[in-house]
């Protein structure tokens, strides 16, 4: 059982005893989303749903058309550039109109507007992240009321806040690149900044109702928020929480106790209290701590253990008032860890401890899912969040020019153990530290920490997404008052977020910037003089004119929490969108959904640098090529560069680098069907990147590497246990589906570690395969590495450029496809294929044209005659369907 221990005031005065009593919890609540809305400019009228927005209603009343065909970004400007009301006809429940107070409140307005009831103003918003609270209890009469929301062209907006910020001095950047095609001034308005277009992602500026409205009525006491910390203690566990509520009145003393369950921990309590707000907000919070009496099973992220969740009920209760909460938690202890020590002395380390344990956080970063927020539904969130758990990811990143997600993304992540790292919704910009600015970020900092507080999978804040890189480098210009833009900065993230999330979050670390030199950083001031070094903190990386196939091109750092190569959408995400004057490489449609400056001539650089480049890439079978190609290359760019960090675990070269503990590749998910860094793409289909990650994030890896005249194998594991495994390497002939010579041996491997577990010299095993040359270039060979003993995956070395490899025309074949017994959560089927080759056959990709759905692997070097892999589909198809839709291409139908 649970036994309280203390109680202490925050903002209001408490008072409380213990007893063994269970309330059933009721509301006073009024959903009006479930109203008859209407949206409306100065000439037109459309039916409306909310949650909902402009850019959603004008598809469903037939004034758009699919957002993203061909070139409607463009055509659609329009709408973003105008003012729009939504406004609704309701009557108040006759048990809340009878209350002291009662709250519109908004938990998504994007973003400003004025609210009106009854033609009477009763509030505004200017901040997409905001939960609203508005008093319109003297606006409200007995039977039917307006509700009126009048929404300000966010272009506009923005437009007018950078005029009258500029008039003293710019906040910098006056606009994005040019190749975005996306609008200005974002950084002056606090809605979704890629909504405003970014390198991988169109202009789209929504506005709307993007989360529910509902009336809040009471006479007393509204929960509003709970917060939960964990503590560790030297035995057992103990329990701290924080309870926010709303007050009908300031300066009234209210009584009432609030009911604590968590059953599966054997504690129910009730406690009593009597509060006095002493302030206007009417506002007050009080806090509770208990002893765990019960030993809790222990949240763990992906593959470190399991995910352990405990549901919590918080009912708080009056004399008039009954208000109830209901949420999972779970038991973990984080910290960040950056010591001089373990790094020689050569800068500091930096990595994550969950547990006490050390984590390699392996994962990738998350853009939203829809460039309009609203459509984030649920269903796709989950999707995404599954598939990166499919794909053995154990971190997600959430970008800071993004939004603060759903709930359902939470519980997801959560529940499958993939660890946030959560930047706040700051990226690539300097921000205004005027008072209005500062006042209202401040208030999004506190409501977002309190949403989001209580779930285990958030292990960091961070202040923003490269702004700190962004100031010291002067990527916008602003050398020319360097000082001046450093006080704003240290003004809002340090001055103002900083210590808003001390006060609400103890329970995770808060770093000021990413990339960041963490602890190094704070010390020069907050600002580095080269942030993002190498000895220090994380890092964000970029080179698209390097071998990056060849590993040892990469940097050695701390952790790297962005890094990635571009790669064009599958033809059958290109074919929905487009017509077929658009299948050619230098089309204008091809160019227009390229937002990245180069972006187009940067991928045919990496292709042309590795395999074979299309006869005519302008033809439409040549750039279907292409999308196959650049999918290739990103794939084996990404898989190089997170197989070296992985090699760095834990360990340092001679120079002090290295002790690498995160490996983030950009990004997951698309937000249209455009080139991007993405490895899946907005219909949810898989690139073969994502298939890539499956490998390259597994628990336990073999990485070869050729160093030194030598394939050196290092090991990396996140297994908690040492294994014992055999090493495994294979050299074969492209000529041949027969293996060459193979070598093995034996070796202990110890847990959480990256070791050198084997080394060949190839002047020895090449010649002994009957190699036509001694050395990494020889075009007739490959070296396949695997392990026994464990469950790992095969890597493949290729020892020359595919372009220049000796591999014969190889025909693939379909020899049978049976349906599955099971399919797997969220899959209506499964199929069993089996293929077949004459020819070693590179890069095998297999796609059915519409289906959605994901092969077990997929881009694979196929060295033997036959090859089994499986596809779970989401839709309920037959075996017919799935032949009719199967394309497969190899490397060797490149013409």
């Amino acid at each position: 059982m649970m036994s309280a221990v203390k109680s202490l005031l925050l903002l209001c005065s408490v008072a409380w005893s213990v007893n063994r009593v269970r309330n059933e919890p009721l509301s006073n609540i009024q959903d009006l989303t479930v109203f008859d809305w209407i949206l409306k400019n100065d000439t037109s009228s459309y039916p409306a749903i909310v949650p909902g927005g402009v850019y959603t209603d004008l598809i469903r009343a037939g004034i758009l058309d699919d957002l993203y065909y061909r070139f409607n970004d463009f055509a659609y400007r329009w709408v973003s550039y105008g003012d729009w009301s939504y406004e609704a006809k309701f009557t108040v429940d006759e048990t809340i109109f009878q209350k002291q107070r009662i709250l519109l409140v908004c938990d998504g307005l994007d973003t400003v507007a004025d609210v009106f009831v009854n033609d009477q103003q009763v509030g505004s918003s200017d901040n997409m992240f905001v939960q609203y609270k508005f008093d319109i209890k003297d606006s409200l009469i007995d039977g039917e009321n307006t509700l009126t929301f009048k929404f300000k062209s966010p272009v506009q907006y923005a437009k007018e806040q950078w005029d009258a910020q500029s008039s003293e001095y710019p906040v910098l950047p006056e606009c994005v690149d040019p190749a975005y095609r996306g609008e200005c001034h974002a950084n002056h308005i606090r809605k979704m900044q890629a909504s405003f277009a970014w390198d991988w992602g169109p202009s789209f500026p929504s506005i709307g109702i993007w989360k529910s409205i509902r009336l809040e009525g009471f006479d007393t006491l509204q929960l509003r928020d709970v917060l939960v910390f964990t503590e560790k203690q030297s035995e057992g566990w103990k329990l701290r929480l924080v309870v926010h509520m709303d007050t009908a009145e300031a300066n009234v003393q209210y009584s009432g106790k609030i009911d604590l369950q968590v059953k599966d921990l054997q504690i129910q309590e009730t406690i009593e209290f009597y509060t006095f707000a002493e302030t206007e907000s009417r506002e007050c919070s009080t806090e509770v701590t208990v002893n765990v009496d019960v030993t809790p099973e222990l949240w763990w992220p992906r593959g470190y253990g399991s995910q352990r969740l405990y549901d919590m009920s918080v009912t708080l209760q009056t004399t008039r008032d009954v208000a109830f909460k209901n949420f999972l938690f779970g038991f973990r202890t984080i910290e960040l860890v950056q010591t001089a020590e373990e790094v020689d002395g050569q800068g500091l380390s930096f990595y994550f401890k969950i547990n006490s344990v050390p984590i390699f956080l392996k994962g990738s970063n998350w853009i939203p899912s829809h460039i309009l927020p609203e459509n984030s539904t649920p269903e796709k969130l989950r999707f995404l969040v599954r598939s990166a758990a499919e794909a053995n990811h154990n971190t997600l990143r959430i970008w800071g020019g993004g939004m603060f997600e759903a709930a359902e993304f939470y519980q997801a992540a959560d529940e499958l153990g993939l660890v946030i790292w959560h930047d706040f919704m700051f990226a690539c910009s300097m921000y205004p530290s005027k008072d209005w600015f500062l006042s209202t970020v401040s208030a999004e900092i506190r409501h977002q920490v309190r949403r989001l507080q209580h779930h285990p999978s958030i292990i960091v804040w961070a202040g923003n997404n490269e702004n700190e890189k962004a100031l010291r480098d002067n990527w916008y210009g602003t050398n020319s008052n360097f000082e001046l833009y450093k006080a704003d900065y240290k003004k809002l993230y340090v001055e103002t977020i900083r210590p808003i999330v001390i006060v609400e979050d103890s329970s995770r670390p808060f770093v000021v910037s990413s990339p960041s030199n963490g602890l190094a950083s704070e010390e020069e001031d907050f600002v580095a003089i080269n942030p993002g070094s190498y000895n220090y903190g994380d890092i964000h990386y970029y080179n698209y004119f390097m071998d990056a196939w060849d590993p040892k091109n990469f940097p050695i750092p701390r952790m790297a929490t962005e890094y990635g190569f571009q790669a064009m959408p599958s033809f059958r995400s290109i074919k929905r969108v487009t017509t077929s004057d658009d299948w050619s490489y230098n089309s204008t449609w091809n160019d227009h959904v390229q937002h990245h400056p180069g972006g187009n001539s940067e991928m045919l650089l990496q292709v042309e640098m590795h395999l074979p480049r299309p006869s005519n890439i302008d033809a439409e079978e040549g750039f279907k090529q292409m999308t196959y190609l650049t999918q290739v290359n990103q794939a084996m760019s990404v898989k190089a560069e997170t197989e070296w960090y992985r090699r760095w675990m834990g360990k340092l070269n001679g120079e002090g680098l290295g002790y690498t503990y995160g490996a983030m590749y950009w990004q997951l998910q698309d937000i249209w069907p455009g080139h991007s860094w993405a490895s899946i793409e907005y219909d949810g289909n898989w690139k073969l990147l994502h298939y890539y990650s499956k490998d390259f994030f597994a628990s336990i890896l073999p990485i070869p590497i050729v160093e030194e005249g030598a394939v050196r194998v290092y090991i990396s594991s996140d297994l908690v246990e040492p294994v014992n495994v055999g090493v495994q390497l294979v050299v074969q002939r492209y000529d041949s589906l027969e293996d060459g010579r193979s070598y093995s041996s034996e070796f202990l491997m110890p847990a959480l570690s990256s070791e050198l577990a084997g080394e060949w010299v190839l002047s020895t095993i090449l010649p002994e395969s009957g190699c036509d040359t001694p050395s990494i270039n020889d075009f007739s060979c490959f070296i396949r590495v695997s392990l026994t003993g464990v469950s790992a995956p095969t890597n493949v070395l290729l020892l020359s450029d595919p372009k220049d490899a000796k591999y014969n025309k190889a025909t693939i074949s379909v020899a049978s496809v049976s349906e599955s017994i099971i399919a797997p959560e969220g899959y209506a089927k499964g199929f069993d294929i089996i293929l077949t080759t004459d020819n070693v056959a590179l890069f095998v990709n297999l796609e059915l044209c519409s289906t959605l759905g994901h092969f077990s692997e997929n881009g694979f070097q196929m060295y033997n005659s036959q090859k089994s892999v499986q596809f779970w589909s989401t839709e309920d198809i037959t075996v017919d369907d799935f032949l009719d839709e199967l394309n497969i291409i190899s490397l060797s139908d490149i013409v």
